[in-house]
C-alpha cells in the first residue's frame, strides 16, 4: 500500500515538472520570437530611412517648384547655349524680393537659376508679371541690373558679363539673362570684346525663348 502511494506521488511530480517545462520552453519560443519581430521591424524602419536620407541628398533630385511653362523655356535656353550654360541653383521665392525686389503680389509664376559657385554671376530668370505689374517687374529687373552693373564687386572675369546683361520683355514675361559662361578668350582682344560676346550669348538666351513662345 505505502509503496503504491509512492509510485503515485511520483508520478504526479513527473506529471507536474513536464507541463511546467513544457510552458517555459514555450514562454522562452514566444519572447523569442517577440524579439526577432521587433528587430526585423527595426532593421526595416533603419533601412528605409537611410534610403530616403540618400534619395534626398541625391545630386540632381532637387525640387525647384516651377511650372511645366517656366521647365520649358528654361529648356530652350539650355538647349541654345549647351555647355555655356552655367547657372545650376534654383533661385527660391524669398530671395525674389530680397535681391531682385519683387515682391509676390508682382508675378503669378517664374523661374530662377543661378551659379552654385559664387564667383560666378551667370543668372537666368523668366518672371510671368501678375496683371497690371509688367512694368513694375521690368523696372524692379532694370534696377537690380543697374546696382549690379554700378554698385557690385566682381571678380574681373565678370565685369564684362555683368555690362552685358539684358532685361528684356518677351511676351508675356520678363527676363532677366547674364549669361556669357567663360569670357576669356574674348577678354584677350579688350573689355568691349569681352562684353559684347556676352551680349551675344545673351542675346541668344532671348532668342530661344521667344522661339519657344512661337511654338
Amino acid at each position: 500500500m505505502k509503496k503504491w502511494m509512492l509510485y503515485l506521488c511520483v508520478g504526479v511530480l513527473s506529471v507536474g515538472m513536464t507541463a511546467c517545462g513544457n510552458k517555459r520552453n514555450d514562454a522562452d519560443t514566444s519572447t523569442d520570437s517577440s524579439q526577432q519581430e521587433t528587430s526585423a521591424i527595426q532593421d526595416s524602419t533603419e533601412s528605409d530611412t537611410a534610403g530616403s536620407v540618400e534619395n534626398d541628398n541625391t545630386p540632381g533630385d532637387t525640387e525647384t517648384g516651377w511650372s511645366e511653362e517656366m521647365s520649358a523655356l528654361r529648356d530652350a535656353v539650355v538647349a541654345e547655349l549647351g555647355e555655356d550654360y552655367w547657372p545650376d541653383m534654383p533661385i527660391p521665392a524669398e530671395m525674389l524680393e530680397m535681391n531682385y525686389g519683387l515682391t509676390s503680389d508682382m508675378y503669378v509664376d517664374y523661374m530662377g537659376e543661378s551659379p552654385m559657385i559664387s564667383a560666378n554671376v551667370d543668372t537666368l530668370l523668366i518672371v510671368k508679371p501678375a496683371e497690371g505689374q509688367a512694368d513694375a517687374v521690368e523696372e524692379a529687373l532694370q534696377n537690380y541690373r543697374t546696382d549690379q552693373v554700378e554698385n557690385s564687386l566682381q571678380y574681373p572675369m565678370n565685369v564684362p558679363k555683368v555690362q552685358g546683361s539684358i532685361v528684356e520683355r518677351v511676351g508675356d514675361y520678363v527676363c532677366f539673362v547674364l549669361l556669357g559662361a567663360d569670357v576669356e578668350a574674348a577678354a584677350e582682344q579688350g573689355e568691349e570684346a569681352a562684353v559684347a560676346y556676352s551680349q551675344k550669348q545673351n542675346q541668344r538666351a532671348i532668342d530661344a525663348i521667344k522661339a519657344a513662345i512661337d511654338q
